[in-house]
C-alpha cells in the first residue's frame, strides 16, 4: 500500500479566532476575532483581508445560502447583516438587529443569529420566553417563537425545507434541559399579532 504525506499550508496567522465559515464555494474563509475583527481569507495562499472592525468580540456567523451576505452576532448583543460579495459594498454593514429597548430589560442574547425560512427571516434575541424572528430587510418583529415565561434559549439549530416541500425546521435548546421542534417559518407577515409560531415536539 502506497503511503501517503502530509504536505505542510501556509499558516493563516490571526490571533484570537472566535468563529470561522467556508465562503465562495469553499475557496474563502471568512472569520471573526475576540476582539472585533471580521476578516476574509482567499484559500490556499492565507491572505487576509479586513472587512470590518465591530469592536467587541464576535461569537458567530452565518452565511446566507446566496452567499452575498453574513449575520454577525456579537457578545454585547446584536447582530449584523454584513456584505461579503466581493464589490464595491463588500464588508458594509446593512443591517442591526436588537431586541426592542422596552425589551431591553429582559433581552437574552446567549444564541447566535441565524437565518431561517425560504425568506431568510433572522432569528435572533430572546425576552419573556420569545424567541424573534425578523425580517432580514427591515429588522422588524415577524413573529415570535413562545417558549414559556421564564425560559432562556440559548441554542439554535435550523433545517430549511426541500423546494416546495415543508419538510424544515427549527430546534431550540433551553437552559433549563429542554430541546423544542418548530415548524419551519415559511409565511411570516409583519405582524405583531402573529406571535405564535406551531410547536410541533417539546421533551425534555
Amino acid at each position: 500500500m502506497k503511503q501517503g504525506s502530509w504536505q505542510s499550508q501556509r499558516p493563516i496567522a490571526r490571533l484570537n479566532v472566535t468563529s470561522i465559515e467556508f465562503i465562495d464555494n469553499g475557496t474563502a474563509l471568512l472569520g471573526g476575532t475576540k476582539d472585533g475583527v471580521l476578516w476574509y481569507c482567499q484559500l490556499p495562499d492565507g491572505q487576509l483581508r479586513v472587512f470590518n472592525f465591530f469592536k467587541a468580540r464576535i461569537c458567530g456567523i452565518d452565511i446566507l445560502p446566496t452567499g452575498t451576505h453574513a449575520l454577525v452576532s456579537q457578545q454585547v448583543g446584536r447582530a449584523h447583516l454584513v456584505a461579503i460579495s466581493q464589490d464595491e459594498n463588500c464588508g458594509k454593514v446593512k443591517q442591526v438587529y436588537t431586541v426592542e429597548p422596552d425589551l431591553q430589560a429582559d433581552a437574552v442574547y446567549d444564541a447566535n443569529a441565524l437565518f431561517v425560512g425560504p425568506n431568510d427571516a433572522v432569528l435572533y434575541g430572546s425576552a419573556n420566553g420569545y424567541l424573534f424572528a425578523r425580517d432580514k430587510a427591515n429588522a422588524k418583529v415577524l413573529c415570535g417563537l413562545d417558549h414559556g415565561q421564564g425560559c432562556v434559549v440559548q441554542a439554535i439549530g435550523t433545517h430549511r425545507g426541500s423546494g416546495s416541500m415543508n419538510d424544515g425546521g427549527i430546534v431550540t435548546g433551553s437552559r433549563d434541559g429542554k430541546l423544542s421542534w418548530w415548524a419551519e417559518l415559511v409565511e411570516l407577515t409583519s405582524s405583531m399579532e402573529a406571535m405564535h409560531v406551531d410547536k410541533r415536539v417539546k421533551t425534555s
